[in-house]
């Protein structure tokens, strides 16, 4: 989003295997702008910085060489010390070559380190105590020769304080940050004394602070992991809805938490899921909103990004629900998959300020993974669904193949058969119902559909493991008969197809025979029309297309035909037959093509038709 932020990640753990890791962003934006306010602590000179494990700048200078500043801090050694868990001050060279302390301490960001450091000028540092000591040896050297033992009581009473603020300063430069320098003197010892402990203090609190926010953070995430791991483990869209929005009440304390999902015409949104009894009264009444600017999540949907009311009472936007008269502050967060808005996360808590830029992001974290929990949920379902189609229609055509196999006809419309002693026998009657647990009654199932049962009978009780064994052995009966009954009905089809095939074949050839006389003789080296058969004996060999028989050849038999020129001849006949019908096929063709032509001119002729008598007569002439 182009705002900075630093990462960090949670595994995503499902029945105790890694699945994936949650990586989720902390905006430092806040901070950062914590750490420019508290800046004064360290004085003019000074600076405060965050720096992450991996030697990258975590906030922002305040000073102008900034791109400087950060290389001089990056290299110090006292980020490496703060990373390995040190806390001390030790005395550095800034990046303008001028003397400086540096105070650094590891602080925890999830399961990153991140060195906080404060940086200030030993000149401005220790200003008060030089010009304390040049007042001093000033004043001292004035009275040296008037007030020598005054003077050394003043130097011994200035010094011990010295000592006391330098070993606390000591201390602190160690990393205890909890050492305090007790001087009531109201000069300006006591006035540096006083601005040391200032400066700790802040620095405990700033550091306090940020820890706190920082393991805020880092629970709401951590419970946003939690929760949708578990929401991910349902595939059951209502279930999933209603144990998702009661996890995320209970986990982050809300007082009210609902999910709206886009309808199919995407104008609306619909109650899809709502905690307690208000939930229930809501989804009893299909409450929905229309994506508009009319409400915080209809807004939150239109413009694709969360809205935040901390304080209901002081919202202009905010519309109250009587059912829900404790809510103080309100999210609503986009629930945004594949690119699209798939619906709204809505949380309202019953105190203002609850619900803020702050827990936003382990919100938006819960919500993309919500949103593809949805999707998931959605792909399911329609599987599911198209599955149980698939497998419906497979066990209706399975019931009509079976219906018209045993059609009574070519087939009985019961088939049975018994096997006892060794010997299978055919039952005309099927065999009367299971009375009692000697009779064991398995379905025969082809896809869905029961097309028969096997009943075995037996001297005792049957247990589980019979029942088992018989389901296997229904189903390899199923899976036999089934390949019989296809198989069977495939070669019935081929065979009403070829005699269909037949039967047009010799239909179009009655009809071209009638046309012309297809009847010819081959004698004295010359082929004639045949009008009689003056053959008395003769060899004849039938002309059949596609099996059908259409004519035949007749050679005059003289003498008993070889082998070979019987060969011949049905080689002979063979080309013949398929010579006729391309060539009948090639006449047909011509016709076809002459028909369409003339319809082609009729139709042309028609449309340049002036009046509906010239119609007439183009009609009259084309079927003429």
């Amino acid at each position: 989003s182009g705002i900075p932020a630093s990462f960090a990640g949670s595994p995503i753990v499902v029945n105790g295997q890694n699945v994936g890791v949650l990586i989720y962003q902390l905006p430092l934006a806040r901070l950062n702008e914590l750490m420019q306010r508290q800046s004064d602590v360290v004085g003019e000179t000074g600076e405060i910085y965050l720096v992450g494990e991996d030697k990258l700048m975590r906030s922002d200078s305040r000073f102008s060489e900034k791109t400087t500043i950060l290389e001089q801090v990056v290299d110090n050694k006292a980020v490496e010390k703060a990373l390995s868990g040190q806390t001390g001050i030790d005395q550095v060279v800034d990046y303008r070559d001028i003397p400086a302390l540096i105070a650094y301490q590891p602080m925890k960001f999830g399961t990153q380190t991140w060195a906080l450091l404060a940086q200030i000028s030993e000149q401005e540092a220790f200003a008060s105590t030089v010009r304390l000591r040049n007042s001093v040896l000033f004043s001292s050297g004035i009275a040296a020769l008037v007030a020598i033992i005054t003077g050394f009581v003043i130097a011994l009473g200035i010094t011990r304080p010295v000592s006391n603020l330098t070993k606390a300063a000591a201390a602190i430069a160690k990393g205890d940050l909890t050492r305090s320098v007790k001087i009531e003197a109201r000069n300006e010892i006591g006035l540096l004394a006083k601005s040391f402990s200032t400066m700790t203090e802040r620095l405990r609190s700033l550091i306090g602070g940020l820890e706190q926010r920082v393991t805020a953070a880092t629970q709401h995430l951590a419970l946003a992991a939690e929760v949708s791991q578990k929401v991910s483990l349902v595939q059951d869209l209502e279930v999933m809805l209603s144990e998702a929005v009661e996890l995320i009440r209970e986990r982050f304390g809300m007082y009210y938490t609902q999910v709206y999902l886009t309808d199919p015409t995407g104008r609306n949104l619909v109650l899809r899921a709502g905690t307690g009894d208000v939930g229930k009264r809501l989804l009893q009444r299909s409450h929905r909103l229309p994506i508009d600017m009319s409400s915080i999540n209809g807004t939150a949907a239109t413009q694709r990004k969360p809205v935040i009311i901390e304080d209901t009472e002081a919202s202009r936007i905010h519309r109250p629900n009587p059912l829900l008269p404790d809510t103080h502050s309100e999210m609503a967060v986009p629930l945004i998959a594949q690119d699209r808005v798939v619906g709204v996360l809505d949380l309202q808590s019953a105190e203002a300020g609850a619900l803020n830029e702050e827990n936003l992001p382990a919100f938006e974290a819960l919500a993309g993974q919500l949103a593809i929990a949805i999707v998931n949920a959605e792909l399911f379902a329609e599987v599911e669904e198209a599955h149980a189609q698939i497998e419906a229609r497979a066990a209706q055509a399975t019931k009509e193949g079976w219906k018209d196999y045993l059609d009574a006809i070519e087939r009985k419309d019961r088939i049975a058969y018994s096997y006892e002693n060794e010997n299978i026998t055919p039952l005309v009657e099927a065999p009367p119902p299971a009375s009692d647990e000697k009779t064991l009654v398995v379905p025969i199932d082809v896809a869905g559909a029961e097309i028969g049962t096997l009943q075995f009978e037996g001297k005792q009780a049957w247990d589980k493991s019979d029942a088992i064994f018989a389901s296997v052995i229904a189903e390899q009966v199923a899976l036999q008969v089934e390949n019989i009954r296809l198989l069977e009905q495939s070669q019935q089809y081929q065979n009403e197809a070829q005699e269909a095939l037949r039967r047009l074949t010799r239909e179009a050839w009655e009809g071209y025979q009638k046309e012309e006389s297809l009847a010819y003789i081959y004698k004295d080296a010359q082929v004639q029309a045949l009008e009689d058969d003056p053959f008395e004996e003769k060899e004849s060999y039938e002309i059949k297309i596609s099996n059908a028989r259409i004519g035949q050849i007749n050679i005059a038999k003289t003498e008993a035909l070889s082998a070979e020129d019987a060969e011949l001849a049905a080689s002979i006949t063979e080309q013949l037959s398929a010579h006729l019908e391309k060539l009948r096929l090639s006449k047909e063709t011509e016709q076809a093509l002459a028909e369409t032509e003339s319809l082609y001119t009729a139709s042309r002729s028609i449309t340049a038709a002036q009046d509906a008598a010239e119609v007439a007569e183009i009609l009259v002439e084309h079927i003429d």
